[in-house]
């Protein structure tokens, strides 16, 4: 039985390490937030294009074109502007149910106070969250100049 376990511990390291489509399936699966580093360059293209009109409409959502293609999971990323000129781009990494998601926040300028509300969960105690480009309660964590990552885990 000990043989096994190791067999298994030893294929699950072996699918990690390969860089593999596995490895994305087994990410998307955890819901695990992959280094902004591996997209930062092609997020920084798409802010560019909507600060420069080439994409974005009156919808919060943006269908990437294929010259974007493999930025989200879903060849699209959210946006708003801000009534105060800050621009947010929400660019997914994962999907859960109903309105679950997780990835990172672009904003032009730092979040303030007043971007913020709190919920009382109760025994799971306070939190404070964000509603961001068309998703709602999102967890935010500063992780570099003007980026954040963002978790929504409720449904």
């Amino acid at each position: 039985m000990k043989i096994v376990r190791v067999a298994i511990v030893l294929s699950l390291l072996a699918l990690l390490t390969t860089g593999g489509y596995f490895v994305y399936s087994f990410r998307d699966v955890l819901g695990i937030l992959p280094p902004l580093r591996l997209k930062k360059t092609g997020y920084l293209r798409v802010i560019q294009a909507i600060q420069n009109g080439q994409l974005g409409s009156k919808s919060s959502i943006i269908a990437l074109p294929s010259s974007y293609k493999e930025i989200a999971p879903r060849d699209q990323v959210l946006y708003e502007r801000r009534k105060d000129g800050r621009l947010w781009v929400l660019f997914p990494t994962w999907y859960g149910r109903g309105a679950d998601l997780q990835g990172y926040l672009y904003s032009s300028g730092p979040l303030k106070a007043q971007d913020f509300y709190t919920i009382d969960w109760g025994s799971d105690g306070v939190a404070q969250h964000v509603d961001a480009c068309g998703a709602d309660m999102l967890d935010v964590k500063k992780i570099d100049a003007n980026w954040y990552s963002v978790m929504r885990r409720l449904d």
